[in-house]
């Protein structure tokens, strides 16, 4: 049985993705100061890795853990639930499938306590 990464269309379909997903973010005035002072580069190829791994694909991540690399943002829930919007409208608009979607909203779920770090 076929991987929801392989289903996807693997790589660049992720690449696709992760693209369109942080051409979004920069855009939204609530969560681009986020995105001012980073190397966007170095950002998307990490979220290219992640994404990867949460669909069962190679596992090649190998940035910080999560809760480090976002803690000293002091990320709020609301922000936290744009990006999450942005990021799951971003899988429907590229067509991925609903049970994918799931998945990859179940995650989002899974690791909202190692990213949001500021009250509302």
């Amino acid at each position: 049985m076929a991987s929801d990464y392989e289903r996807i269309g693997g790589g660049p379909a992720v690449s696709a993705v992760v693209d369109e997903f942080y051409q979004r973010l920069t855009a939204d005035d609530q969560v681009s100061h986020y995105f001012q002072d980073v190397s966007l580069p170095t950002l998307k190829r990490h979220q290219v890795l992640m994404i990867t791994t949460i669909l069962g694909g190679p596992n090649q991540y190998d940035g910080r853990p999560l809760d480090e690399a976002h803690r000293p943002l002091g990320i709020t829930e609301p922000d936290y639930q744009r990006v999450g919007s942005h990021l799951m409208s971003t899988l429907q608009d590229a067509g991925v499938p609903d049970d994918i979607q799931g998945r990859v909203g179940e995650a989002l779920g899974q690791v909202r306590g190692s990213i949001v770090t500021s009250p509302s």
